[in-house]
């Protein structure tokens, strides 16, 4: 597999690696790790380190590093995550005559990051995407609706959808957030999950504080570039002591942490394919620790959460609006707690990674399994 970011927090790379390791496969990932996670989640995957070290007489070497190392793995599949791993996975995989599987966890050329880029460059970006996938034996896509317009925008077969589901069973609430931030018993959490980034409406909630109740916090969990200036923005509005900042967990932990909180948060700005179609994968993290889902997003995952009766929809993507909301959320204990039954049920019915695992499974087998086919070096277990 290939990651070109940390695999610190990464879930969906876990994930997938996770089911294929434990399916008997040889599972290695090449990431920008700084250093290796030896996590017990990990064991039997192999996490090969290569950081960007830029070089001014080899500026190439990253990249080079990068190749090199995977021929040396002598690789019967390359799995690329992402668009910005698609170019030397595909090299790579012509040196080595490895499978090419492309792994788009967004619709990576209408993010809202991507959209800002200079038409030069977007353009390089949609070319390129275009041409490589259309080379790769298969393509995954996290949601449904991207699945459909990759036909038209790549002019490739529809891809593979797998979901971006929670792993594991339902987790029991505890008090994880509370001692370690000082959070008194009898305060209300409402859990920020992920990327601290601009369009997140991230600065909106921390003003919305000021016109919330005193016994509800709001917690950050993550890293991100936007951090530093959501810390000052607390600061000089002194809402220290309602707002507070995590970094980001390992995969193992994160899951008790959200089980911390007693509501999550999620706001998109509605732009771009990957936010009108996408389904944010903290919405479905919330629903696993039977989080109420706080939601200002795209039409489709509002309206599974509005209408699976498993959240509430902020309504407008400012402080006055998301305050309105939060207080809504918590003014009727029974309604909180039937939210809290729903959100758990929806998961548990509808939204769990034991059926998206099958798929990848069985996308594996097809590459592995044509008759006669003596490609595959790797020894796969036969029960699965």
């Amino acid at each position: 597999m290939f990651l070109n970011s940390p695999i610190h927090g990464d879930q969906r790379v876990f994930k997938e690696a996770r089911t294929l390791a434990d399916a008997g496969y040889d599972v290695s990932i090449i990431c920008q790790q700084k250093s290796e996670i030896p996590f017990a989640a990990w064991k039997g995957i192999n996490i090969i380190s290569i950081p960007r070290q830029p070089s001014f007489l080899f500026p190439g070497r990253f990249t080079f590093d990068w190749i090199r190392t995977t021929i040396s793995l002598r690789p019967d599949i390359i799995h690329a995550h992402d668009l910005n791993t698609l170019g030397r996975a595909f090299i790579t995989a012509k040196l080595t005559g490895a499978y090419l599987v492309y792994d788009s966890h967004d619709w990576c050329t209408e993010t809202t990051a991507t959209l800002r880029y200079p038409a030069y460059r977007r353009f390089y970006c949609r070319w390129k995407e275009r041409l490589l996938a259309r080379r790769a034996e298969k393509v995954i896509f996290p949601v449904p609706g991207l699945c459909r317009i990759a036909v038209e925008k790549l002019g490739i077969a529809e891809p593979i959808c797998i979901c971006n589901f929670p792993r594991g069973e339902v987790i029991a609430r505890n008090k994880l957030l509370r001692t370690e931030l000082d959070i008194p018993t009898e305060a209300r959490i409402v859990l920020y999950e992920g990327i601290l980034a601009r369009d997140r409406g991230l600065e909106e909630i921390v003003l919305s504080v000021r016109l919330i109740p005193d016994d509800v916090v709001i917690v950050f969990l993550g890293d991100g570039y936007f951090k530093q200036h959501l810390r000052e923005l607390v600061v000089s509005n002194r809402l220290e002591d309602q707002v507070k900042f995590m970094d980001t967990v390992s995969v193992e932990k994160f899951p008790l942490y959200c089980a911390g909180a007693d509501a999550g948060i999620v706001i998109y700005r509605v732009e771009g394919l990957t936010t009108v179609h996408g389904w944010p994968t903290k919405v479905f993290d919330y629903l696993r620790a039977g989080l109420p889902v706080l939601i200002s997003a795209g039409p489709e995952i509002m309206r599974m959460i509005v209408s699976a009766q498993a959240g509430k929809e902020i309504v407008e993507q400012n402080p006055e609006g998301i305050a309105w909301a939060i207080r809504d959320i918590f003014r009727n204990e029974d309604e909180f707690q039937q939210l809290r039954r729903n959100a758990i049920k929806t998961w548990r019915e509808k939204f769990n990674w034991e059926s998206e695992a099958k798929k990848l499974l069985i996308l594996y087998k097809d590459l592995c399994s044509p008759p006669g086919d003596p490609h595959l070096r790797t020894k796969i277990n036969p029960d699965n």
